[in-house]
């Protein structure tokens, strides 16, 4: 085939594949375009709906469940007194009766709030909390009757489960109201005293007390403001062998706590808050070797009427003034060591407080209010600073100890439950 009849049959070919594609264009911008249905308009930046688990709505469902459940509960009644022939009173054996009282009735009972759940606070109601997104399921309510104790928010708490309607006791104040005989028999019932005395007499490495450490972290704040008010503590029982501890106070006119997490069985103690591990990294930190506020002729370790030694043996015997000094070193040794780490923080060195000593500006003092009421103070004067002190009001004859200025009532706080 020639060269030239090649030439044509392809050109013959690209004009009828122009033609071709020219026709398909023109029908398809002329032809009716076809009609499409818009199902959803996305808003650029809109976030996805997502749908309400209507078991989350329920709250009102779980307080009726536990408000509902009921409990004998034995209402014992006075003796009655009978006369026999002889015109003689006989006592009749004291009664017990069983009442039936739902736990919303229990409490509502102040004198059993009062007694036996040992409450403190102001009366908020019922409160739910939808426990769908733990491990529990989405049928699962945590329900509590709630005291609020200045920030903290205590009362017993269930956990409803819906599906099953079951109620069961979460905390040991939720026990002792359906089962107030098994919930005072608990080791753990009724140990605030001892739960704030152990974690006030936590020590770190340094040999330093909790109680010495807040009493640092409130004394040695360059903010602090002297109308600053201290709370004290707050315990709540959380589960099992597990306690919270809030210790609260307002600083520049705003209220705030320091909370903790104590195992009681192991006695160990963990920071929660950002409050509490500032007070414990004031603990640890520490680094300076405790001073003693002991006067030299007591010995602390000896029997009561035995303490006094040397020549305060004899000037002590008859002398009331010593009698309400050894009351308060004998009674209060966690306060006495509280206030020693205190002093051992403001002296520059040992070596100026032992100086301080030597030269009698530091010092205790009784003064005798009244036949068996004393104050008894301890004086000091560290380096340049004025004289300064820490009182407290000692009754000899009721054994009682009243701590009177800003200092001591801080030391009492914080080894005592509010």
């Amino acid at each position: 085939m020639e060269t030239r009849t090649i030439l044509k049959l392809v050109l013959g070919f690209l004009s009828i594949a122009t033609i071709g594609i020219s026709v398909y264009l023109g029908y398809s911008i002329l032809s009716p375009a076809n009609t499409v249905i818009v199902k959803e308009v996305i808003v650029e930046g809109e976030k996805p709906v997502i749908p309400v688990n209507p078991m989350s709505l329920k709250s009102e469902d779980a307080i009726a469940l536990v408000k509902a459940k009921t409990v004998e509960v034995a209402i014992k009644k006075a003796p009655e007194e009978k006369k026999t022939k002889k015109r003689k009173k006989k006592k009749v054996a004291e009664e017990v009766q069983l009442e039936t009282k739902t736990f919303a009735t229990i409490l509502e009972d102040t004198t059993f709030v009062d007694e036996t759940l040992k409450l403190k606070g102001k009366s908020e109601g019922w409160n739910a909390a939808w426990w769908g997104e733990t491990k529990h399921g989405d049928s699962f309510y945590l329900v509590t009757y709630v005291f609020q104790d200045e920030l903290v928010r205590t009362g017993p708490q269930w956990l409803v489960d819906l599906k099953t309607n079951k109620v069961i006791p979460k905390n040991l104040p939720a026990l002792l109201i359906g089962d107030p005989k098994k919930g005072v028999k608990s080791k753990y019932y009724d140990r605030n005293e001892i739960i704030v005395s152990t974690i006030a007499a936590h020590r770190f490495e340094n040999k330093m007390t909790l109680a010495g450490a807040l009493l640092l972290y409130f004394e040695s704040r360059q903010d602090s403001d002297k109308t600053d008010t201290i709370l004290g503590w707050t315990i709540q029982h959380e589960r099992g062998n597990l306690f919270k501890a809030f210790f609260q106070w307002t600083e520049n006119k705003e209220s705030t706590y320091a909370e903790f997490e104590f195992d009681f069985d192991a006695k160990a103690l963990k920071a929660v808050n950002l409050q509490a591990a500032n007070i414990m990294r004031i603990g640890e930190g520490f680094t300076k070797k405790r001073v003693s506020i002991f006067p030299n002729s007591y010995d602390a370790s000896a029997k009561r009427g035995k303490r006094w030694i040397g020549a305060a043996k004899k000037v002590c015997k008859r002398n009331k003034g010593c009698a309400a000094l050894d009351t308060m070193l004998s009674g209060e040794d966690a306060v006495i060591e509280s206030i020693e780490w205190l002093l051992t923080a403001r002296a520059a060195t040992p070596e100026e407080f032992n100086t301080c000593r030597s030269e009698h500006n530091c010092r205790w003092k009784p003064e005798q209010r009244s036949n068996s009421l004393f104050s008894v103070r301890y004086l000091y004067r560290l380096g340049n600073d004025a004289d300064k002190s820490i009182s407290w009001d000692v009754d000899i004859k009721k054994r009682t100890i009243t701590p009177t200025d800003r200092i001591a009532k801080l030391a009492f706080s914080t080894i005592r439950p509010r």
